[in-house]
């Protein structure tokens, strides 16, 4: 659903509950069901009549919706609370504003198909995308394509982040020519928190922490200036706190995430209930507690529900086994794997299935198959540089390492040490990610490095990254 569907009804009231920045009452202050009954029946002083009407004739369409149940209430009883008056004489401003009303979602609609079929057509490798005018790019056009591009990064993600981090990249754009008097009061700041979080979380997802930052400081500037929909403030939480794990930032994430389950619950929403324990589960696997993580992980997996949120069941059950790789129960673990193969064929996009390949690398490697590790490694290595993600394949050759400290291939250690060196030497990594990868080199060309050398250089690089 776009984003005016999806938060319709909590941001009716939160403008009903506005102060229109412009000062332009008509627009802001919006009048209650009972004014509109009062309307319809005849019975509104002047005053409050004219402001009624012109607020109507404006195009506000929660208040149209509002209006024709406030005349439809009063055609059931027969205008019984105002006998006295003849109603036909309003009923002509609220026909008006509901065949309006009609007409302005229908052209949204058209807009959007449109904008979902350039966009769709645009990533099959057809026609690029049209160029906007200024004036369609600032009304419902440019709102249908930006809605459309977020649409997108959302089902994208999961196969490849770094496609959906250009479209995210390009929805910031497309929302930043909206011109906000062109639509209602508070939704061009939302869609544009919606932009900048989805980027952020894109840019997440391929390991670019430090611009991640940048864009969810941008989008909570934005909500900050938006309609106040909960269900958005929920959702930035929920990406926010995401992003405070991958930083290494526990406690924030911590809070972050009471405050997400609180609003989730307060929602009456199980299923996202059951993904904020995921997310808290998957901070205590990054800060080293499996076993509270494990507890999350059966915690979320009891408000889930298998059909509805086959996905979210999915994760929890792929991170409970990245637990009993981390209690060094591995024929465990690799009976868990394969009793998912159907939720990965149902739910898994490929991001799901590389991620899974690299554990079957490390039960292999945990089960002493090093030619099944050493092969796996270096099929994910190459499927993360394919995916432009350079701190993925660093930790892929990372395990590679691991693996040829325990068959005493110094050689290979060194080689794969120093390469690390120079590449991220490159990209300006900081000096104790750069001192642990010499670090690693030295030990493997003395022929002294071990697999708990590896894992501590593995654990600098992640706290570099997250810097």
């Amino acid at each position: 659903m776009g984003a005016l569907s999806r938060f319709s009804r909590e941001r009716a009231h939160a403008r009903i509950q506005a102060v229109d920045a412009t000062g332009d009452p008509d627009m802001s202050d919006h009048p209650s069901f009972e004014t509109f009954a009062a309307l319809v029946a005849g019975s509104l002083e002047a005053g409050a009549r004219k402001r009624a009407i012109r607020h109507l004739v404006a195009g506000c369409v929660q208040c149209a919706d509002a209006a024709a149940a406030a005349y439809r209430e009063l055609e059931r009883k027969g205008f019984a609370a105002a006998p006295r008056h003849r109603p036909e004489s309003y009923e002509f401003p609220v026909r008006y504003a509901l065949r309006t009303a009609r007409a302005s979602f229908a052209r949204l609609e058209r807009e959007r198909d449109a904008a979902a079929r350039e966009v769709a057509e645009a990533l099959a490798g057809g026609a690029p995308l049209k160029v906007l005018g200024t004036r369609e790019a600032a009304g419902l056009r440019g709102w249908a394509r930006a809605e459309a591009l977020l649409d997108r990064v959302e089902s994208i993600l999961s196969e490849s982040p770094a496609r959906a981090l250009q479209l995210a990249d390009l929805a910031v754009a497309v929302a930043a020519r909206l011109d906000p008097r062109a639509h209602p009061v508070g939704h061009v700041a939302d869609l544009r928190c919606r932009a900048w979080a989805e980027l952020g979380n894109a840019q997440r997802l391929i390991g670019d922490l430090v611009a991640a930052e940048g864009s969810m400081i941008q989008a909570q500037e934005h909500g900050g200036q938006g309609t106040g929909v909960p269900r958005l403030a929920a959702d930035l939480l929920d990406r926010g706190a995401s992003l405070r794990i991958d930083q290494r930032r526990f406690a924030e994430a911590g809070e972050m995430l009471d405050r997400l389950i609180a609003l989730r619950r307060a929602e009456g929403r199980p299923s996202l209930v059951g993904k904020a324990l995921v997310l808290q589960g998957i901070a205590a696997v990054y800060a080293e507690d499996p076993l509270r993580a494990r507890g999350k992980f059966l915690a979320a997996l009891a408000e889930l529900d298998p059909e509805a949120d086959g996905r979210l069941v999915l994760i929890a059950n792929h991170n409970l086994v990245d637990c009993e790789i981390e209690l060094c129960r591995f024929a465990e673990a690799r009976r868990a794997q394969r009793s998912l193969a159907p939720l990965y064929e149902r739910h898994a996009g490929e991001m799901d299935r590389l991620k899974r390949r690299g554990q079957e690398g490390k039960i292999a490697a945990g089960l002493g198959d090093f030619a099944a590790a050493e092969a796996i490694f270096r099929e994910t290595r190459e499927s993360y540089r394919r995916h432009g993600m350079p701190l993925y394949v660093a930790l892929a050759d990372l395990d590679l390492a691991a693996v040829w400290v325990r068959e005493r291939r110094f050689a290979e250690v060194f080689e794969v040490a120093d390469q690390l060196v120079g590449s991220f030497s490159a990209l300006g990594i900081g000096r104790e990610a750069l001192a642990s990868f010499l670090l690693l080199r030295e030990a493997a060309r003395k022929e002294q490095a071990t697999t708990a050398l590896v894992r501590e250089v593995m654990a600098q690089l992640v706290r570099e990254a997250a810097l």
